[in-house]
Parts: C-alpha cells; structure tokens; sequence
C-alpha cells in the first residue's frame, strides 16, 4: 500500500492509498476503512477494534504487533483475517512513530 494523497485539516488527517483505503487520524482516534472493513485504534485506551459491515459487529482484537511467534500462532486459529489485521495495524503504528 502506498499513499497516493494526504488531506489534512484542523481536526482530522487523512490518507488515501492506491488499494483504495483510506486511513483517518483523528486526536482520539485512527480509522483504517476498506472495502466494508474498519479497524479503530483508540489512542486513549490502546485498544484496535474490528467492524465487518457484511459479516458482524464490533470486536475488540488483539494488538497482534505485540505478539510474540507463539501467540500469533494461536491468533491464526481464532482470527481467519489475522494477517491481514496484522498488516492493518503494522500501519497505524508506523503513523503513529511518524507524528
């Protein structure tokens, strides 16, 4: 994924990506949205959720960027879009080091 434009205001920053995503940073929280998928990152709590509008509500998942080799194994079992996740959230942070 690459940025192909930043929008950026007084209240929020955007980033689009030549996939079509779209990233938005806002002071409390980073909104990632594709393709009916949207992870939050609460920056206050630390905390990623994941909303599939075709497939369920609202889960809490884990920060898989902190797991270790063994615990995404486990992941793997229980979250059949981990990498993907994983990837997602590998890019939040990386906006997050950058601010």
């Amino acid at each position: 994924m690459k940025i192909t434009k930043i929008i950026k205001n007084c209240t929020f920053t955007k980033y689009e990506y030549d996939t079509g995503a779209v990233i938005t940073e806002f002071s409390d929280m980073i909104i990632y949205y594709y393709n009916g998928n949207r992870i939050v990152l609460d920056r206050h709590l630390n905390i990623f959720t994941h909303e599939n509008n075709k497939k369920m509500g609202v889960l809490n998942i884990p920060d898989f960027t902190e797991a270790e080799e063994d615990e995404l194994f486990q992941y793997s079992l229980l979250y059949a879009e981990w990498e993907e996740l994983l990837c997602i959230q590998k890019i939040i942070r990386r906006l997050i080091k950058d601010i």
